[in-house]
């Protein structure tokens, strides 16, 4: 018979060591704090403590369908001056939508990430409409009046106007990294297109598996033999939101090969885990599933670091 106890003796001593060390210079690249018109879990100074305190390398704040985070981001890496912290841009109506005036000046004030249309994205708006996210469907911020025409980045396969211009105010900053938010696949494809053609490199796709992302293996694929790197997220896991499998993300992964892929908590909302300690959770998810530590660490240290210029 076997001795169940010194199983579990052995795997707490595992996980204890493990969780000592497991953020040690690990990068969130999907970090959502206060303050915010949506109630979130921690300010923006409270994330960057845990996050020191767990010794991490650094965050990115993302904003949600609102305002600029490099304020939030200056605060908080002038509070902790311990790890790094970087804001940026969602194009948004709150800042006038696909705004290269916007753009432009966000990236004067150190902008590191541009993100494309998220609250306020035509995929977004239409798969509420759907009913295709529980979330953002029956628990969602987004009002009715909002959802009567979403911003789109591409159509007909081309890019719109204001995304062109766009682009190309970016590819003159080669530090800044260009993310899908929540377009469609297909419109990311042209996107991802296009910006390679115009020189620029750092390339991100948001929660690419996301129930309201929905990426195919195949455009995954795509998308990675492009240039772009795959970003995997928590937050859609868990209960209040989509409910998404996490083998759902080590099968895309164990499919195109950890080097495509970053990781990221996608946390700060009241009703989940605070983002460093839901990032822990993440990770051993994954590990139990059978991604390896030498892949989890690919993609929380060395990618993010790439991205951010910090390799």
């Amino acid at each position: 018979m076997r001795d169940v106890s010194s199983i579990v003796a052995k795997k707490q001593a595992e996980y204890k060591a493990l969780f000592r060390d497991i953020l040690r210079d690990v990068i969130d690249l999907h970090v959502h704090v206060a303050p915010e018109w949506m109630p979130r879990r921690q300010d923006c100074i409270e994330v960057a403590l845990d996050a020191r305190d767990a010794g991490m390398r650094a965050l990115v704040y993302k904003p949600l369908g609102s305002f600029p985070t490099m304020g939030l981001a200056y605060a908080a890496e002038k509070a902790v001056p311990d790890i790094k912290v970087f804001g940026g841009l969602v194009l948004d109506y709150p800042v006038g939508g696909l705004n290269p005036m916007a753009v432009n000046k966000a990236i004067e004030m150190d902008a590191k990430v541009i993100w494309m249309p998220t609250m306020n994205a035509a995929n977004l708006t239409e798969k509420i409409k759907k009913g295709v996210s529980t979330y953002y469907s029956q628990y969602g911020y987004t009002k009715a009046s909002e959802l009567k025409e979403g911003l789109r980045v591409a159509v007909g396969g081309k890019l719109v106007p204001a995304a062109d211009e766009i682009l190309n105010i970016i590819a003159e900053k080669k530090d800044v990294i260009l993310a899908t938010g929540h377009i469609s696949p297909e419109e990311s494809l042209v996107l991802i297109d296009e910006a390679r053609g115009r020189g620029i490199e750092k390339i991100l796709v948001t929660h690419v598996s996301g129930p309201i992302i929905g990426a195919t293996d195949e455009q995954m694929r795509e998308m990675a033999k492009k240039g772009a790197y795959l970003e995997e997220v928590f937050s859609f896991c868990l209960p209040f939101y989509d409910r998404q499998s996490p083998q759902e993300i080590v099968t895309a992964i164990k499919s195109l090969d950890a080097k495509h892929f970053c990781l990221s908590s996608d946390l700060g909302s009241y009703m989940n885990p605070p983002p460093v300690e839901g990032f822990k959770l993440f990770i051993i998810t994954l590990m139990e599933l059978g991604i390896t530590e030498q892949e989890i660490g690919k993609m929380i240290r060395e990618n993010p670091a790439s991205l951010l210029g910090l390799a």
